[in-house]
Formats: C-alpha cells, sequence, structure tokens
C-alpha cells in the first residue's frame, strides 16, 4: 500500500490493491477559455455555414453582395480566434492500482473544460493487456487491451457525482504522459507490480 493513501475505495470499495502508486500525470489543456472565446467560435461556424449554403443556393454573386464591414469582422474574429487558441501539458493528479490479476488507471482530476471535469478509472486485467508502450520521446505510457470505463462528472462546487457518467466495456488504450515525474522508474514499477514487460518505441 502506498502511506499516503489512495482514492481507491470509491471503485473498489471491497478489495485493497497491492500497491498504489501516485504521480502527476500530464495533460493537455486550452490555454485561454473564456465566454468571448466560445461565442466568437460560434459566430465563426455559424457564418462559414450560412455562407457556404447561400454560396451553393445563390453561386458566387453572393461573395459581392456581402458588406466590407462583415468581411472586416470575419477576419477580426479568425485573428482573436488564432490568438487565443493552442495548448498547454499541466500536470493533474494521478494513480495506478495494482491487484492480482488486474490494474485501474485512476485519472483523479480530467480536465476537458470548466463545464466537463472529470474522474476516471480504467480497469485492465492483465490477460487482456495486448501491449504496454512507452513512447520514449514523447514521455508517454499506453496500455492497450480490452478495458473497463467509468467516469464521473465533478459538479461545480468540485463535489465528485456519486453516479457514474458513463460505464464501458470496450477495447481501447489508456495512456498518460511521465514527463512531470522524473524520479519515477514506469517500467520498473510496472514490471515489479504486474506479469507485463513494456515496450520502448523511438516515435
Amino acid at each position: 500500500m502506498n502511506e499516503e493513501g489512495g482514492l481507491y475505495n470509491m471503485a473498489e470499495p471491497m478489495e485493497q490493491p497491492n500497491y498504489v502508486l501516485q504521480f502527476k500525470e500530464g495533460t493537455y489543456v486550452s490555454k485561454h477559455e473564456s465566454i468571448l472565446k466560445n461565442i466568437v467560435t460560434i459566430l465563426l461556424i455559424a457564418y462559414a455555414l450560412i455562407y457556404i449554403f447561400l454560396y451553393f443556393v445563390f453561386g458566387k454573386s453572393v461573395t459581392k453582395e456581402i458588406p466590407f464591414s462583415v468581411w472586416i469582422c470575419v477576419v477580426a474574429g479568425v485573428i482573436y480566434r488564432i490568438s487565443v487558441g493552442g495548448v498547454v501539458m499541466k500536470p493533474y493528479p494521478s494513480e495506478l492500482w495494482f491487484y492480482d490479476d488486474y490494474m485501474v488507471h485512476c485519472r483523479v482530476i480530467t480536465y476537458y473544460s470548466k463545464n466537463n471535469v472529470r474522474k476516471e478509472y480504467y480497469k485492465f486485467y492483465y490477460k487482456d493487456v495486448r501491449q504496454l508502450l512507452f513512447r520514449t520521446p514523447l514521455y508517454k505510457v499506453e496500455i492497450h487491451g480490452v478495458t473497463e470505463a467509468t467516469f464521473y462528472k465533478y459538479n461545480k462546487d468540485g463535489t465528485l457525482n456519486s453516479v457514474p457518467q458513463q460505464n464501458i466495456t470496450c477495447d481501447a488504450h489508456s495512456s498518460f504522459y511521465t514527463m512531470f515525474n522524473p524520479e519515477i522508474d514506469f517500467a520498473k514499477v510496472f514490471e515489479t507490480h504486474t506479469p507485463l514487460k513494456i515496450e520502448y518505441q523511438d516515435a
């Protein structure tokens, strides 16, 4: 057991892991989030759809009918959207729970947007793992195989919804970036606590 304790009681209330590894998982998030950014994005998409529709209905002549001021607004919107675009890598808490026959990758916080923050569990039986891959240049670990995935959504007040947003079993993969944990030898952790062997890929 990890001395700091884990968050495994929610997903596995009846069974204690043999070992829990807590670490910081690198996650790509948007550099800028604002209501204005969302409004501009929606308006640009709406304009593009309307323009395409009118172009097919009226042909090239529709371009001449659009006021110059509208084109100025569109160009300004595109420039603004590009300037606030892009993503940045940030560390978020994550855990790996190791049992006799399976392991669980627990993303304590998975940030998609301000209104979509989840806690995610990916359960893999060792027998169902096809590949355990470490992409060296990217500092990325990938677990490929059949997984049971369970997602809980965080409420606006920061509490966790007790009812899963989704629970599925599928052939997929779970992955995480390790650059925020240079002190952890993930290959050694997997090979010590599972029967799996990690593969390395320079891509």
